[in-house]
This record gives C-alpha cells, sequence and structure tokens, in this order.
C-alpha cells in the first residue's frame, strides 16, 4: 500500500426498523481500530464503537456528483476539485450498496458516508436522546389541557412547540447536542386534539342545553344543575293558551317574548335562572319559606297585568303558576304537575302535595285501562231526577256516570274525567253512557215511563263531526224518542269554533 494511502471503515449502523441514523466513528478489523470514511475525511477523532447522528437537514441533492469514468478519461474541469474531499463510491442500483434513510429513501452507500461527512465538519454533534424533550412536552401538555377555549389551547401548543423547536435547534447549532424531538412534537399534538375534542364537546353540550328558540336554558341543564343548599322550592311558570298566543305574536317572536317575559319573571323573583322545560312552562328555584310564596304569586300576578310589545304587537299574557318542595323527587315536574292543576280549577297557583302524585298515577293507569273498562260493562249509570216544581213530579233524569273498577270499587268521574278528556277519549266514554242512557229511556217508555233524559258532554266534542255521527246513529239505531235526549254541556273543558258547535248541535 502506498505511503499516503490510509485504511478506514465503510461499515454503516443499522437500526432495528432497517434505517441508517447514526455513523460510527470507527470499527475493529483484525484487532486494528480504523476510522469510518466520514470520521477520516471530516478529520475527527473517536473510539471505535461509538458512532455519532448523521444529520439528515443536508440534502443529498447537495452534495456534487461527478463520473468516475469521466475523472479518469481527464473529461473534467479541474476546478471544480481544488481543496475538495473527493470520497469515490458506487452509486449504481445493481450493485445493491444503497440504505433507506429518513426524509430521503433510499440513497447510495457512499452518499451515506458524504452525509456523515458533512455532519462532522464543524463539531463533533452529542446525542442527547428524547428524554428532556418529551418531559418539557409534559409540562407543555398539562399547560393545553389547562386552555379552556380552542383559541388558547392553539396559542399554547404553537408556543410550546415554538419553545421547544427554539431550544433544540439552539443546542444543535451552539452546543452540538441533538436531541430527538419528535416524541416530544407528537405529544403536543396529541394533547392539542385531544383538548380541542373535549372543549368541542362540552360546547356542543351546552349547545344542547340551550332552548333553541328561546335561547334560555333547557330541561336538559335543569337536570344537569347542582343542587344548592338555598334551594327550598322549585315554581313553575306555564303560560295560558300558549298555542294561541304563538299564532297572535308569530313564529319569528316567539322566541322574543320568552325572553321578555323571563325578564319580567326575574325582576320579581330575583332568580338568576329561569328554566324552558317544557313548550310552555318555565321553572326555577327560590330559596323563599313557603310564608313568603303566596306575596311573591301576588307580585307576579300584579307584574303581569301589564302587557308586552313584541313584534308591533300588545299583547296580555297570563300565567299559572306550581309550587312544590325541591326535596320530593321529581321538583320541577311536580311543580309543572301543580300549575297544571291549578289551571284545572280556576285558581292563580297551587302547591303540590304527596297525594297529588299518587292521585296523577291512579288515573293515568284508569286511562289505560279504559278499553278493558268499555268491553267489559265496567262503566254504568246512575241518574238523577229533575223535579218539575210546577206539577211536582218527576220529568226527567240526568246520566251520571260512575266506573265500577274490579279492584278500586266504584270511582267518581272527578278520578278519570280530566285525564280521558286530555288524552282525547272522551268520545269513547260519552258514548257509551250515551249508548245506556237511551237503552234505559226506551225501556222506561215501554213499561209506560215517558222522561227525558240529560247527558253530559264535553264542550270539545261539539265540533266533532265523528262524535255528532256516531251520536246520531245510535238514537237512530235505539228507537227512542229523540225529543226527550238532553246534552248538558260541561264546563271542564273549552270550544273555539263556536259556529260549527252551533251547526253540530242543530243536527
Amino acid at each position: 500500500m502506498r505511503d499516503h494511502a490510509h485504511l478506514a471503515s465503510v461499515a454503516v449502523t443499522i437500526d432495528a426498523d432497517g434505517f441508517v441514523r447514526r455513523m460510527p466513528f470507527g470499527n475493529v478489523t483484525d484487532t486494528l481500530a480504523r476510522p469510518s470514511i466520514a470520521a477520516f475525511v471530516a478529520g475527527r477523532a473517536g473510539a471505535a464503537g461509538e458512532s455519532f447522528p448523521i444529520d439528515f437537514a443536508v440534502d443529498p441533492v447537495s452534495i456534487p456528483r461527478h463520473s468516475f469514468i469521466a475523472i479518469e478519461h481527464g473529461m473534467f474541469r479541474p476546478e471544480l476539485f481544488k481543496g475538495k474531499d473527493i470520497i469515490i463510491g458506487a452509486t449504481a442500483i445493481e450493485l445493491g450498496d444503497r440504505y433507506p434513510v429518513p426524509r430521503y429513501g433510499v440513497v447510495p452507500g457512499v452518499i451515506v458516508q458524504a452525509l456523515a461527512a458533512e455532519t462532522l465538519v464543524d463539531a463533533v454533534p452529542t446525542y442527547g436522546g428524547w428524554a428532556a424533550p418529551l418531559l418539557l412536552a409534559v409540562m407543555i401538555a398539562l399547560l393545553v389541557g389547562a386552555a379552556q377555549s380552542r383559541v388558547a389551547v392553539f396559542q399554547r401548543a404553537a408556543a410550546g412547540t415554538a419553545i421547544i423547536m427554539t431550544l433544540w435547534l439552539g443546542a444543535r447549532t451552539i452546543n452540538a447536542v441533538w436531541f430527538e424531538i419528535v416524541p416530544a412534537l407528537v405529544l403536543i399534538g396529541a394533547a392539542t386534539a385531544l383538548r380541542v375534542a373535549v372543549i368541542a364537546h362540552k360546547a356542543a353540550l351546552e349547545q344542547r342545553r340551550i332552548d333553541g328558540e328561546s335561547g334560555l336554558p333547557n330541561r336538559l341543564a335543569l337536570d344537569a344543575r347542582r343542587d344548592t343548599a338555598d334551594d327550598r322550592y322549585v315554581i313553575a311558570a306555564q303560560i295560558d293558551d300558549f298555542d294561541a298566543l304563538k299564532l297572535a305574536v308569530g313564529a319569528g317572536h316567539t322566541g322574543e317574548l320568552l325572553r321578555r317575559l323571563v325578564e319580567r319573571l326575574q325582576v320579581v323573583t330575583s332568580a338568576t335562572t329561569i328554566y324552558r322545560i317544557e313548550d310552555r312552562t318555565l321553572v326555577w328555584f327560590t330559596p323563599l319559606e313557603i310564608s313568603d310564596i303566596a306575596p311573591l304569586m301576588e307580585g307576579l300576578r300584579a307584574i303581569m297585568r301589564s302587557p308586552f310589545d313584541v313584534g308591533g304587537r300588545r299583547l296580555g299574557v297570563s300565567l299559572t303558576f306550581g309550587v312544590a318542595a325541591v326535596d320530593l323527587p321529581g321538583a320541577a315536574g311536580n311543580a309543572a304537575h301543580a300549575a297544571s292543576l291549578a289551571k284545572r280549577s280556576g285558581k292563580p297557583w297551587r302547591l303540590y302535595s304527596d297525594s297529588e302524585g299518587e292521585t296523577a298515577t291512579q288515573q293515568f293507569s284508569l286511562l289505560g285501562e279504559l278499553d278493558d273498562a268499555l268491553r267489559e260493562g265496567q262503566i254504568t249509570t246512575f241518574y238523577q231526577p229533575k223535579i218539575n216544581l210546577a206539577t211536582g213530579r218527576i220529568d226527567a233524569v240526568e246520566a251520571l256516570v260512575r266506573w265500577q273498577h274490579p279492584t278500586r270499587g266504584m270511582l267518581p268521574p272527578d278520578c278519570f274525567i280530566h285525564p280521558i278528556e286530555e288524552a282525547g277519549r272522551i268520545d269513547d266514554l260519552t258514548l257509551a253512557v250515551l249508548e245506556q242512557a237511551i237503552n234505559d229511556m226506551r225501556a222506561w217508555c215501554e213499561q209506560g215511563l215517558v222522561i227525558g233524559v240529560a247527558v253530559n258532554i264535553s264542550a270539545t266534542l261539539l265540533t266533532s263531526e265523528s262524535f255528532a255521527n256516531k251520536a246520531l246513529a245510535l238514537v237512530a239505531r235505539a228507537g227512542a224518542p229523540a225529543h226527550r235526549l238532553t246534552f248538558e254541556v260541561t264546563e271542564s273543558a273549552q270550544f273555539e269554533d263556536f259556529d260549527q258547535a252551533i251547526a253540530v248541535l242543530a243536527r
């Protein structure tokens, strides 16, 4: 070997995944330590077996390449090689001296040696590992996780990333210490994505807790509310004739009306939050004692006497209130039920009691048993005589419905009329009573007792063509004297179409 020739190692360090990321300073061959080509070219000393990270920020394309055949035949410009270190190696794919590296894919081994040599030109890099950047990223991730808005999340993530990148670049350029920052950046990215997802979920949940029409908190918001020590009662305000009110104000102004209504209620009640739990029902909590509730109701009635100016219209709004203790299960529902009972009885407000909940349960249970009762003849009729004061004789009777329940005994109409009426089943019950009354009147006539029969009907049936047709068919089929049959309209419901009601009665 010539005097000016030296032996160097071309061996590279291959990671477990097959990529080349580091280059050894040298290797031991036949008990002799030999430098790597990169260390020899760069003039850097190091221990055999130790390695250094390759700087893949250097683009392989930036390293000049020349054909060996062209140089051998003198076809080159000498000034291009003056003062340069030259590494001669094979780049042909057929020779197989190629290795996968980060960023650039598979490159020839001679290029890997050149990249390693360029890495050592300024200084010998020290591998700092990934632990320190990752620890810093953990602290940044905690700050990102504590952000309360998406803007704050991205600001903190960007600032943290900038800090890590600045420290990484400073350590690399000033101290030649190379840190692995990819795990740290991945952690910050994951923390950012997770926090944004959590904030988006919370925002969606909050949106679900807002009534879309009025912007008021809804039942979901009420369910999520935490009870406080000051809560004593929950008050429900039901808007009377709300459907007609919506038609009057117009769909586009209903939300505005509700907001104005809530503002007025808050003036009297000092409630910070009022919930819209149903279409026509508002509820709020109060710390007042029961003795202070009645004066509050008077104040609410007084303030509601003033009309609302909404959408260019002056509208009068009336409310019916229900009050329930918060220590009972379903307090808001109890208060709303009490308001419904108050409306039914014509009172401005009502205090809920435990017995009312049981009564409501029984009434709805009876509603489910109505079909069986009609089919099995449990619905029966009693008659209250009507005495003609002029003659002193009984010339008519009034049919009174009763329910002979198999387990609860004889039930008066107050136990079942209202839920049946509200469920739209009052026509079935009325037709059953009418059929019994007509049959009894016919039987009395056959026995020589000619008297009239009065049957109570709900006002809602006066606008029902279906009910009118079925009732007339019953009278015609029974052959009873129709002129002795009287319909008495009850006060349990109201009808809106007066003309149609008159037309039905005229039939």
